[in-house]
């Protein structure tokens, strides 16, 4: 892919999706409708009249988040003849191929987007100095769009992989020390980035966490879920996007 100057645009897109949401089932319908199963109460572990040691104060453990929390994303490819697709990031790219990431959150937090470096570090795409002066607050139902609105991403004549890491802090969520960077903005080294993909492959097969991906052609579509009640190791959901090119 060639290398270039990553900007995420950050845009309302509330009418971005449509249908019924009691008419599906899985990961999709958990995210269109964030207060399905919210009635689960996040679990409160500790009893009021319980005497906790005054000299040891352990990290607190990340809670239970009271609405389903999570992301969807999809490719948008264009062709040769200019004409625009949208495909999952399971699809087998091409040298030639432009691509632009459509990343979405179904609730209020903090959004990192590192891309993973051959040497093993990984260069932070998102937040970015140049939007909204770095901060990386979004809103429930907006879009991030990397490289931008107006952007694409060209594959070369390289084959290979490209590896993004994404992590989703939701409002509410007590995320334990040192899970997210405390400067995103800067680059992560190999320790770093290698703790954040052991994450994300170890959260994949979390039963914290419910996936699909939506094979339909208008609506191709990947969602990670955070169903109400559950909890995520560390209190950010965590992903691995993977693209291959041949």
């Amino acid at each position: 892919m060639r290398r270039t100057i990553f900007v995420a645009a950050l845009v309302a897109a509330g009418a971005m999706f449509a249908g019924d949401a009691a008419a599906q089932t899985g990961a999709k319908a958990l995210f269109l409708d964030p207060t399905s199963g919210s009635g689960v109460a996040p679990v409160n572990t500790a009893s009021s009249n319980a005497k906790k040691p005054a000299a040891v104060r352990k990290p607190a453990e990340p809670t239970p988040l009271a609405v389903n929390a999570g992301l969807m994303y999809y490719i948008e490819r264009q062709g040769p003849d200019d004409r625009v697709d949208r495909v999952n990031p399971t699809t087998i790219f091409h040298s030639g191929d432009k691509i632009r990431l459509q990343l979405k959150s179904n609730v209020a937090g903090r959004l990192v987007i590192a891309q993973r470096n051959a040497d093993g570090t990984s260069g932070v795409l998102f937040p970015d100095g140049r939007v909204n002066g770095g901060d990386n607050r979004i809103q429930a139902n907006m879009v991030a769009a990397l490289p931008s609105w107006g952007a694409w991403f060209k594959f070369d004549n390289n084959p290979g992989e490209e590896r993004l890491l994404v992590m989703l802090t939701p409002e509410g969520s007590n995320v334990q020390p040192g899970a997210v960077p405390t400067e995103p903005l800067r680059p992560w080294d190999d320790k770093r980035t290698q703790g954040v993909t052991l994450l994300a492959q170890a959260q994949r097969g979390s039963k914290a966490l419910v996936i699909e991906v939506d094979e339909s052609k208008d609506s191709a579509a990947t969602y990670i879920v955070q169903p109400a009640g559950k909890v995520v190791s560390q209190g950010v959901i965590t992903a691995e996007i993977v693209l291959v090119h041949r």
